[in-house]
């Protein structure tokens, strides 16, 4: 089991909540949010980018960003090789990369992505991991399987620390 960085999880140890599209992390608007392993940055920038075009108003849109990460070192999971990190919710973003933009920007684990924000007035991180399948966003690591996940490391993390 490949551990998150512990910056990563240090921040985490707070409430989860499953939501039906990942997990739901509280923690206060503003908190750093960094790269759970070493990775490269696939999109970072609006949660959704045409209602930035458009001006249509839409939950998250311009106002709340993502990132989408592929990591180096992916996590296997119940025969499941999961490469894709999904953050959600963030306001302040470190790197912008569009989806068509050839930059490759790489990041180390521990590397300050953005700052958590908040998804409908709520502040938290929602968090997914996911497959990747022939270059597109494949399977998602089901809510409990990854609520599971994040606890053994935030045990991992406190018994070493």
């Amino acid at each position: 089991m490949l551990p998150f960085d512990p910056k990563f999880v240090s921040a985490i140890g707070k409430p989860l909540f499953i939501t039906g599209r990942g997990i739901d992390i509280s923690m206060p608007r503003g908190t750093p949010i960094v790269a759970v392993g070493k990775a490269k940055i696939i999109y970072s920038g609006p949660q959704a980018p045409s209602s930035c075009k458009s001006g249509e108003k839409v939950p998250g849109g311009c106002e709340t960003k993502m990132i989408l990460l592929k990591l180096v070192n992916p996590i296997l999971i119940k025969k499941m090789l999961y490469n894709l990190i999904w953050y959600e919710s963030l306001e302040k973003l470190v790197f912008k990369k569009s989806l068509t933009s050839p930059r490759i920007i790489k990041v180390k684990a521990g590397e300050l992505l953005a700052t958590s924000g908040a998804g409908l007035g709520v502040p938290h991180l929602n968090f997914r991991l996911l497959t990747e399948n022939d270059g597109s966003i494949g399977a998602a690591m089901t809510e409990t399987q990854l609520s599971s996940y994040i606890w053994a490391q935030i045990a991992t993390t406190k018994s070493a620390g």
